[in-house]
């Protein structure tokens, strides 16, 4: 992790900046889903923190293999588990990034703003592997594993989420 922070150091000044931004958005956020202001700052926190950790300047050099011009396709499968569970490796890493989000969106009441915010989130991994490989100020590498890892991150967060919420009805049904 103490890496990642070396490598990316607009990591922390944009989460500090999605913390400002949901501070003041909370409130309107979590009208137009339907949910409370706790779930909807962290849905904007979520969301920078996404944003911060991957369309930031990067400082260490991660080329593209060579041949590859514009995005490194080599991996469309899941990465071995232990990968995902190690935080001292990129899948991991790139699975818990996302982890949160995906969390969040299965916590969110059902409504046709979840529809959406679940398919922009599932978007979300693909256009940023594609703007970092456009992007090339960023110093950063498109690749198709990131995409695979994200939405793995994400997915077991939705399904965490959404067993959460189901768990807290049922808890707080039968207790009131």
């Amino acid at each position: 992790m103490r890496g990642f922070l070396s490598e990316v150091p607009g990591f922390l000044p944009g989460v500090a900046a999605s913390l400002v931004i949901a501070l003041l958005a909370a409130g309107r956020v979590a009208t137009a889903l339907r949910a409370n202001r706790l779930l909807a700052f962290c849905l904007v926190v979520s969301i920078g923190a996404i944003l911060a950790a991957t369309l930031t300047p990067n400082t260490g050099s991660f080329e593209p293999p060579p041949g590859i011009t514009f995005c490194d396709l080599s991996r469309v499968s899941l990465a071995p588990l232990a990968e995902l569970l190690s935080l001292h490796g990129e899948p991991g890493l790139n699975a818990l990034l996302c982890l949160p989000l995906g969390l969040v969106i299965g916590l969110l009441p059902r409504s046709a703003g979840k529809i959406v915010l679940l398919a922009g989130a599932l978007a979300l991994p693909a256009v940023i592997e594609v703007l970092q490989g456009l992007l090339t100020l960023l110093n950063r590498s498109c690749s198709s594993a990131d995409v695979v890892d994200n939405l793995t991150g994400l997915a077991v967060g939705v399904v965490l989420g959404s067993a959460a919420g189901w768990l807290w009805i049922r808890v707080t049904r039968t207790a009131g």
